[in-house]
């Protein structure tokens, strides 16, 4: 069992850095500053215009009763918003003061600064939101990106598979000789215990400290240039000896 660093790049997949996209934010923003006066009275919002990016036609319905929705030609997407509104603090010495936490305006006892916010987003075929929208290079086909099923040049692996690939290094080199399906069914719950039973012949304590730590807390990090390497011992050779440690024996490598 074995965890990439990067994940390999998909061959015969149109990547996203060679489509034309536009940003959903920047049209939802331009309909609301330009029709400014009905979203005050509570009426609903219809604006078209041009794709910056990609030059097609749009449409934008905006309403606070009933559904909104983006519309390119046939296509038509579902628009989901955000409320980024925060309290904002007086500024004595700046023009602007510090945003807090919508905790901290219903505790004040007058009415602080509220500045509004809104973050659009557009629902997907998969029921996901996203953010932008793609025209593939031969204009076949305009969606999200993963409507098209797009990729990218160079994939990078997430938090949790970055993890999942630093505990199997962590893992092997306290467990040398260990199969791949005991380390697949461990590889999330083992935590070396005891120094005597789980510290590998002839690694030095800290080195094994420092490995134990990491895989309780997830850091410190352990230094990478000092990996512990077994020798591998031929069948019938002896055992070299245990140095002990402590001032008598003027080392600090033991193994119990």
């Amino acid at each position: 069992m074995s965890y990439p660093r990067h994940r390999p790049r998909k061959p015969g997949l149109v990547s996203v850095q060679s489509c034309l996209k536009d940003r959903i934010q920047p049209l939802v923003a331009q309909a609301l500053r330009l029709h400014q006066a009905e979203f005050g009275e509570g009426r609903d919002i219809h604006h078209d215009g041009i794709l910056p990016n990609i030059g097609r036609l749009y449409q934008i319905h905006i309403s606070g009763r009933d559904r909104s929705w983006l519309r390119v030609g046939t296509s038509e997407w579902e628009l989901n918003f955000d409320d980024m509104s925060r309290y904002q603090s007086e500024a004595k010495w700046r023009r602007n003061g510090r945003f807090l936490s919508n905790a901290w305006g219903r505790q004040q006892p007058g009415q602080p600064i509220r500045r509004p916010g809104l973050r659009a987003f557009v629902i997907g075929a998969n029921g996901k939101r996203h953010t932008e929208l793609f025209l593939l290079p031969d204009g076949t086909a305009m969606g999200t990106r993963t409507e098209l099923g797009l990729t990218y040049d160079c994939w990078r692996r997430s938090r949790h598979h970055r993890w999942l690939v630093r505990r199997e290094q962590i893992i092997r080199e306290l467990k040398p000789f260990a199969s791949d399906a005991w380390i697949a069914e461990h590889l999330t719950s083992w935590w070396p215990g005891k120094l005597g039973r789980d510290k590998p012949r002839g690694m030095w304590r800290t080195r094994f400290y420092a490995l134990q730590e990491e895989l309780r807390w997830d850091r410190p990090r352990a230094r990478s240039r000092r990996v512990f390497r077994p020798k591998v011992m031929l069948p019938g050779q002896p055992l070299p000896p245990v140095v002990r440690s402590g001032r008598k024996y003027g080392a600090f490598m033991s193994d119990e």
